[in-house]
């Protein structure tokens, strides 16, 4: 692929030498795409450009990219020319291209012609003019299939020198994803961004100017406030797709803006407040334009998602007017136009200022979002049914047959609350209810997950999402309906309510436990339907939720009448508190047998986990009512038996960190709840848990050390003594950061990345944090570093720090071996370093082997290898190849060593 675009990138390069110097054409454009309908991976293209139709360098075709391979290009045919201005072109070219699997495409067009003298693009004409967008192909199961977004606003507009311009792309996407903004450089080809590019507030003025150019990422909006020199600019607005949070398309769409410095005034939209509409209302709105340019005629004109919805389009009418124009925008919205993002409306107010062809017109934009949010359900009841709670709403629901209607979702919260809404809330996160069902065919939901004592508040959600064309069953852009009104409703008070579960006596064999529970109501309890004797029975469970078979019947409560039976509270005892949460429930019979039983009640049951001067505390119950405030107490003294609160918290778990370490501390919580129900007093609830002690204890580790290794590679110096190499460690101590008492530290080491790091020293002060590991044959080795605290609790490893050797193997041109006792031997430069062998491979002028070595010394005398003889003087030519010993263990070089060496002989020996 690479050699093919440097070919393909050459034609262009030559292409902008031959023509640029005639013919400047490209001012702006995009490339867009659309699904075809039917098939997996096929799609229509369509490369849109704007052009000097004056230029020579008119384009009837243009090559595309497909991206999905170096040599997959087509030559697409304009299909349509339409002249703006005289001097703005809108050209049209269409292409299909199918791929062959989900993945990544980037699919772009290059043309050597763009437009010249543009002021934040240095030597414009010559710069390529290249338009790019990119493909993201999805698992059609999960997120169906996208066309890209559908681009409403020429990208070529004006400004005016001292005025503020505004532009949007009116960009709408017809699958419903969000949109989102940004500016980025334009480019100049698939890798490149365009040279020197500058951002038009970034162009340099005399005067300065304090000009500031923005984006709005959300909707769009770009604003210039305020253009300072005239001349054409170029921007790049780069358009990102999102389905879910997940990207799943780009456009970057290359505009042209042109400032003048005409003695005109901009016209000016009046503000357009976003607003939110239910499905099957109508909207209407009045926008109105004036200028101060009183002689003008103005144009208003709007663009934008309503009006090219598939069903129910919006209208806009608006006359031109002199200095002040206005315009009545309407949309008839249907449940179909229901979606999570916004539609985006465009109105734009153009001016008629110019003589003959050269209409300079000024404009003003403004955005409008709408959103569109489906109804609330209507006329949710509650009725209580025993022990559930049947809730119904309306049928059918309004928006019930659109095809992105996916069902109801149930929502409950304990208070019949009176909450109001804003008109652009959609669903009911945040206010304190939680989705306890979701319901796809039907209009009623029976709840049987409620408890006596409590009131419920619910309210019902309609829910929309679309649909994966080849699995329905997933769907993606979920939205839901403006919240429901709320239905409130309880159940009878018809059996005994437990109020009370409160630890009286912490002890393993001698705990205590008080019971205290509300009878039933004689209205709701109907005694001539249920007549007596009645009996309360009082079940014990030694496990949070009354789960099991293993109850213990702990007492029974007698009476032939309902009056008679006047006990509402029990003392348990001989009971392990200390270690034991228990819970309880009371079954209620009539003279017709078991009526009903009370909700399962447990303790408070706290526990303790020690930590480094301090002790964490958590707790955890299983009761019918709604506790809200817990408050945590400890013993002071310890031992005492007085008890003094710490805090009061609305969570369950707390941290007292004042201790000492090795000092025994008692804890106990009380929670503080209340039940709703309306034929319950406004009792507040008081519980206490068992008394839990606990010795703080360090069981953390420190931090980890950050490790420094370094050596003489680290130094300019290459003389180094063999018999001192040493690597220096150095490590921050974890008491200067996140301990207090690190006592020492474990070095471990090894001598390849590759090996087991054993331990190889410690230090035994917990501030001296450096170590020198000294008599090393080689530098080469891998470190980390653990702290240790006074509680022998090691830290995880410091980061592993592998140092290597520096190779050092040089060899002289020249030697004279004449046993004259000095340069007898052809040896390398002393000392070498890190050498583990060599191949040294050395050889006369006619190319023959005369010496061969792995001994890294060689120790060549000047003898030919094989008879031993003097080898005449003359200059000899070596390839070395090296060895040296690394981190990772004896690597090659790739670098052999290669020259040639002087042999010099003196008289006598020759």
């Amino acid at each position: 692929m690479r050699n093919f675009l440097q070919k393909y990138f050459s034609v262009l390069i030559f292409l902008v030498s031959c023509t640029s110097v005639f013919a400047t054409h490209n001012r702006a454009g995009e490339i867009t795409y659309t699904h075809v309908e039917g098939s997996n991976f096929k799609y229509e293209f369509v490369i849109t450009t704007y052009t000097d139709p004056e230029s020579p360098a008119d384009r009837d075709a243009l090559v595309i990219f497909w991206g999905d391979g170096p040599e997959s290009f087509d030559t697409l045919l304009r299909e349509s020319q339409v002249i703006i201005t005289a001097s703005i072109k809108r050209n049209i070219y269409k292409g299909i291209h199918e791929y062959a699997a989900p993945n990544i495409y980037t699919v772009y067009m290059q043309d050597p012609n763009r437009v010249d003298q543009i002021l934040n693009i240095d030597g414009s004409v010559n710069v390529p003019f290249y338009l790019e967008t990119t493909l993201i192909i999805p698992d059609p199961l999960l997120f169906g299939y996208n066309s890209s977004p559908i681009l409403n606003v020429m990208p070529i507009d004006y400004a005016n020198v001292g005025e503020i311009f505004t532009h949007n792309p009116g960009a709408e996407d017809p699958d419903g994803d969000a949109l989102r903004y940004s500016l980025i450089p334009p480019r100049q080809d698939p890798i490149n961004d365009v040279p020197g590019y500058e951002y038009p507030d970034e162009v340099e003025t005399t005067p300065p100017c304090d000009d500031i150019f923005t984006i709005d990422s959300l909707n769009g909006d770009i604003v210039w406030d305020v253009p300072c020199k005239p001349g054409i600019y170029v921007i790049c607005i780069q358009i990102v797709e999102f389905r879910d949070g997940d990207t799943i398309g780009i456009i970057n769409r290359d505009m042209q803006i042109e400032v003048l410095d005409n003695p005109n005034h901009a016209p000016e939209i009046a503000a357009v407040n976003d607003t939110c509409v239910f499905a099957g209302d109508e909207l209407i709105i009045l926008v109105n334009a004036s200028d101060p340019d009183i002689s003008q005629e103005l144009t208003l004109t709007a663009t934008g998602g309503p009006f090219v919805v598939p069903v129910s389009q919006a209208d806009f009418f608006s006359d031109p007017a002199e200095a002040f124009v206005t315009g009545t925008f309407s949309w008839e919205t249907v449940c179909e136009h229901v979606r999570n993002e916004f539609y985006t409306v465009v109105f734009k107010v153009e001016d008629d200022y110019g003589i003959g062809v050269n209409e300079f017109h000024l404009t003003d934009q403004e955005s409008w979002l709408i959103y569109v949010i489906a109804p609330p359900v209507d006329s949710v009841q509650a009725i209580p049914l025993a022990n559930q709670i049947k809730v119904t709403w309306d049928d059918p629901y309004v928006c019930a047959g659109t095809e992105n209607f996916l069902g109801f979702s149930v929502w409950r919260k304990i208070e019949c609350d009176t909450l109001e809404f804003d008109i652009c809330d959609r669903g009911l996160s945040g206010y304190g209810y939680d989705s306890i069902a979701f319901v796809e065919n039907a209009y009623e939901y029976i709840d049987n997950s409620v408890s006596h004592g409590q009131v419920y508040s619910y309210r019902i959600i309609a829910e929309f999402g679309e649909h994966s064309e080849l699995a329905p069953q997933f769907v993606y852009n979920q939205t839901q309906s403006f919240p429901s009104g709320n239905a409130c409703a309880e159940l009878k008070r018809d059996v005994p309510i437990i109020n009370h579960i409160s630890v009286t006596s912490t002890d393993v064999a001698a705990g205590t436990m008080y019971i205290q529970w509300y009878p039933p109501l004689p209205i709701e309890l109907d005694t001539i339907q249920n007549p007596g004797p009645y009996q309360y029975i009082l079940k014990r469970y030694e496990n949070r939720d009354a789960t099991g078979t293993s109850s213990v019947d702990i007492a029974t409560f007698n009476s032939e009448t309902f009056t008679g039976l006047t006990d509402t509270s029990f003392n348990d005892v001989l009971l392990n508190t200390l270690e034991i949460q228990y819970s309880y429930v009371i079954d209620f019979y009539t003279g017709d047998g078991l009526l009903g039983a009370s909700e399962s009640a447990s303790s408070v049951y706290l526990n303790s986990s020690p930590a480094d001067n301090r002790s964490i505390l958590t707790w955890d119950f299983n009761v019918p009512w709604s506790n809200f405030e817990y408050v945590v107490y400890k013993e002071i003294p310890t031992g005492s038996g007085i008890f003094e609160i710490l805090d009061t918290i609305d969570v369950q778990n707390y941290t007292d960190d004042s201790l000492a370490n090795g000092v025994e501390v008692c804890y106990k919580v009380e929670s503080i709840g209340r039940f709703t129900a309306s034929t319950l007093p406004a009792d507040t609830l008081m519980n206490f848990s068992q008394i839990k002690c606990e010795v703080p204890i360090d069981v953390e580790p420190p931090c980890a050390p950050v490790l420094i290794v370094s050596n003489i590679c680290e130094t300019d110096d290459i003389i180094v003594d063999p018999d001192e190499l040493k690597n220096e460690l150095i490590w921050t101590n974890p008491n200067s950061s996140c301990a207090d008492d690190v006592i020492k530290y474990y070095i471990y080491y090894t001598a390849t990345n590759n090996g087991q790091l054993v331990l190889l020293d410690s230090i035994l002060n917990g501030d001296d944090t450096t170590f020198t590991h000294d008599n090393l044959l080689s530098l080469a080795g891998c470190y980390y570093i653990t702290a240790v605290d006074s509680f022998n609790n090691a830290s995880v490893s410091s980061n592993l720090v592998c140092v290597d050797n520096c190779a050092d193997y040089n060899l002289p041109n020249v030697f004279t071996p004449n046993n004259d006792g000095s340069n007898d031997l052809y040896t390398p430069i002393l000392p070498y370093r890190f050498i583990d062998r060599v191949d040294m491979k050395i050889y006369n002028r006619w190319g023959g082997l005369v010496f061969t070595a792995s001994d890294p010394m060689l120790n060549w005398n000047g003898t030919e290898m094989n008879t031993g003889k003097a080898l005449p003087e003359g200059v000899y030519y070596y390839v070395c190849t090296i060895y040296t010993v690394t981190v990772n263990g004896v690597e090659q070089d790739p670098r052999p060593l290669k020259g040639y060496i002087h042999l010099i002989r003196s008289e006598k020996t020759q």
